[in-house]
């Protein structure tokens, strides 16, 4: 509702088709656990709403895949997508935020990522993402849901990430 350019044409639900979902789930005992990709894989907020997510561009190339951590307001603006996937599937525990291979290379060359980091003490990029899952995951869980990222996302600084969030693993050997 509040991002109306978000669904991608051809390619979405309607919440009536997400309502016929969930029932045909909860029927057979299934939770659906809905995904919002972020910070990396977010293509779909930044070719939306560049002014809201997107980062600064390279030599004058637009960094679709990465939300932009250090724009004003962007948490706000998660936050209220999130509510409303909250909304759409109120039945699941849970909620995906991806989390993983972001290209988090891109942050360097953003004024509003560099100023966010030096006005929160953060040494790196890295340590943003870190921080980032950090902030997106206690986000979910003061929603009242059980955030769930996949393996990817930096183990330097994983102790900051509440002991609440389930991490998918997806490429582990151990």
């Amino acid at each position: 509702k509040k991002f109306p350019k978000l669904p991608t044409p051809d390619a979405n639900y309607t919440v009536e088709q997400i309502n016929e979902m969930r029932k045909y789930a909860a029927d057979r005992g299934v939770v659906i656990i809905p995904e919002v990709d972020v910070p990396g894989h977010a293509t779909y907020l930044n070719v939306a709403y560049p002014e809201l997510f997107g980062c600064d561009p390279i030599d004058g190339e637009a960094r679709e895949d990465l939300v932009c951590i250090g724009k004003p307001g962007v948490m706000d603006n998660l936050k209220a997508i999130f509510e409303e996937v909250i909304e759409l599937f109120p039945d699941s525990p849970y909620i995906h935020i991806g989390g993983d291979e972001a290209a988090i290379d891109a942050w360097n060359n953003c004024k509003d990522c560099k100023a966010y980091m030096e006005k929160n003490g953060i040494k790196d990029v890295h340590a943003l993402y870190t921080h980032s899952i950090k902030l997106l995951t206690d986000m979910i869980l003061s929603l009242g849901r059980t955030p769930i990222v996949w393996e990817g996302f930096p183990r330097d600084g994983a102790e900051q990430i509440s002991r609440d969030v389930i991490v998918t693993a997806w490429e582990s050997l151990y």
